[in-house]
């Protein structure tokens, strides 16, 4: 089975994922497109045909088409329309830079994945953790995605890390989506760091207010058969009929992860069972710490966790008005 993570860099402990380069201190822009294994570029190739058999020189297709070609080792990462406009590696990696020069963010991981395809950094704000109950505090992370296929448009947003396991979770955007707006690029140094102090702000409001969300779950207990109902949910799997034996076994791992968490931490409550889920998405979802990685971020499991929280959200909420 192909690997999904290509290459990449970490700073400090080893990440759940167990890959990639690593960095004892935060890196600067050169050194994280370089060890992330990104430091390369792409030149649009309009699409064209031959036929050797006639010897025949290519013959340009005029679709408007292009194969978007990596520059190093000439291999097509895919076939983009007219309206693509590629965003390069190091632009997408200088983004940060004013947060940089701002003291912040910094940098905590950043690479490759599916062959080039798809690339990511990931900076950590320079701003508190925020505690959801004693010991188990989150962590505020802006996460930068791009793609060189056509299959995404380049995206920033929130991702907030479970500091006690490491788990990914689940922004709420109660206002329908992120207030993030991409830093534009801008004649003066001043403008663009205000501008990242500005955004760097925004996204701890936004990061606050979904931790309030994390808190009133972490209030409400939640019993173990509602657990199990909360993860067939999540699963897309009927709450009252027998379901197959595949399934049941993701159900009883997700229900064994809240009676046994990781880290120790339980007290019951809905917190307990959404990070039941988001545990299992994180550590155990896929045959591979890369595929986990792919798709926790960009995948079916980012999805998944999304669900997972406003799900909890909902019948948690459902469960407190019925007492």
């Amino acid at each position: 089975m192909a690997h999904e993570v290509e290459s990449m860099f970490y700073v400090g402990a080893v990440p759940w994922h167990q890959l990639g380069y690593r960095f004892l201190e935060p890196p600067s822009i050169e050194e994280a497109l370089r060890e992330s294994g990104c430091d390369w570029t792409t030149t649009l190739m309009e699409l064209s045909i031959t036929d050797e058999r006639m010897n025949a020189l290519p013959v340009i297709l005029g679709t408007g088409h292009h194969a978007v070609v990596r520059d190093t080792d000439h291999s097509v990462l895919g076939v983009v329309g007219p309206g693509y406009h590629p965003v390069p590696n190091r632009e997408a990696f200088q983004w940060f830079q004013p947060f940089l020069d701002a003291g912040q963010a910094t940098l905590e991981c950043a690479g490759s994945l599916k062959g080039g395809r798809i690339v990511w950094i990931l900076a950590r704000l320079c701003r508190d953790d925020l505690t959801i109950r004693d010991g188990d505090n989150v962590r505020p992370y802006l996460l930068l995605s791009n793609s060189h296929d056509g299959s995404m448009s380049l995206r920033v947003g929130f991702t907030p890390v479970r500091v006690v396991c490491m788990n990914t979770l689940s922004m709420s955007h109660r206002d329908g989506g992120s207030q993030l707006l991409r830093i534009k690029h801008t004649s003066g140094i001043h403008d663009a760091l205000v501008l990242a102090q500005q955004l760097a702000d925004t996204a701890y409001a936004e990061f606050r207010a979904t931790a309030e969300d994390y808190r009133r779950l972490a209030q409400l207990p939640i019993a173990l058969h509602d657990v199990e109902k909360y993860v067939k949910r999540v699963f897309g799997y009927d709450v009252e009929a027998e379901i197959p034996t595949r399934s049941q076994n993701i159900v009883d791992d997700v229900c064994e992860r809240f009676t046994r968490p990781r880290g120790g931490l339980r007290t019951g409550t809905w917190w307990d069972g959404y990070n039941a889920v988001t545990d299992y998405l994180t550590h155990a979802a896929g045959r591979t710490p890369d595929s986990r990685l792919q798709s926790q971020w960009f995948g079916n499991n980012a999805q998944r966790n999304s669900h997972a929280l406003e799900t909890a959200l909902v019948m948690s909420g459902s469960a407190a008005q019925s007492n």
